[in-house]
């Protein structure tokens, strides 16, 4: 009888805040698990994650091999997607994780955070600003977040094509990854152009893609 009732009167208003997306304004970027993937690398069973980047308006998409979600990781696969579009969005929006904010004060849970300082650092030298979503809302990352299992059963569908999971080196493996990617952007046009001419300039060059750590060395060398 209710549900006879919701078709004759139609069922409560829903309210929801629509987004509305500029091209060239922000990307999203996170990172997703891809073991089941089931890649090999020369004939060994190849555990990683890919660092995803998406640009909102148009679902412009480009992905990195990582080992970790980590700030080397973030670093290769923001630089590697700006240099893929040839310009530089407004806007990097991350989650909370440690690879872009820390507990700002003890005892508050995550509910105090700030960005860490070599964050901050990398987007001023990319010309960009920083962006957050709420704790515990992912949805508002959700161009990216949904775009993970897109890209993966699109990468499965793939390999099962190729004939083979198996690869003979890492570059092979992400040169093949690329080539993908660059399939499946070039479906996205015109929107990609709209964003692509609403970008900043490249910086004049990349940050090291590698982490730099001080260590004590006795008077032995050691």
């Amino acid at each position: 009888r209710v549900s006879a009732w919701k078709r004759r009167q139609g069922g409560e208003p829903e309210v929801f805040f629509s987004q509305e997306h500029r091209p060239g304004e922000r990307l999203e970027l996170d990172w997703t698990d891809a073991k089941g993937l089931d890649v090999r690398i020369a004939g060994e069973e190849f555990k990683h994650y890919l660092v995803a980047v998406t640009l909102p308006y148009s679902n412009w998409r480009w992905a990195r091999v990582c080992q970790s979600e980590s700030f080397l990781s973030l670093k290769i696969g923001l630089q590697s997607a700006i240099w893929e579009l040839g310009g530089v969005p407004g806007i990097c929006q991350t989650d909370n994780s440690s690879t872009a904010t820390h507990h700002l004060k003890r005892g508050q849970g995550d509910k105090a955070r700030e960005y860490n300082a070599r964050y901050l650092g990398l987007l001023m030298a990319m010309g960009m600003k920083p962006g957050l979503i709420a704790i515990g809302k992912p949805h508002q990352n959700g161009d990216v977040e949904s775009g993970h299992g897109h890209l993966l059963r699109a990468l499965k569908d793939a390999l099962a094509l190729r004939g083979s999971r198996d690869f003979e080196s890492l570059a092979a493996y992400e040169e093949w990854l690329f080539q993908r990617l660059r399939e499946r952007n070039a479906s996205r046009e015109p929107r990609v152009s709209e964003e692509k001419r609403a970008l900043g300039p490249l910086p004049a060059e990349r940050w090291p893609e590698y982490e730099e750590v001080e260590a004590r060395v006795s008077r032995e060398s050691i």
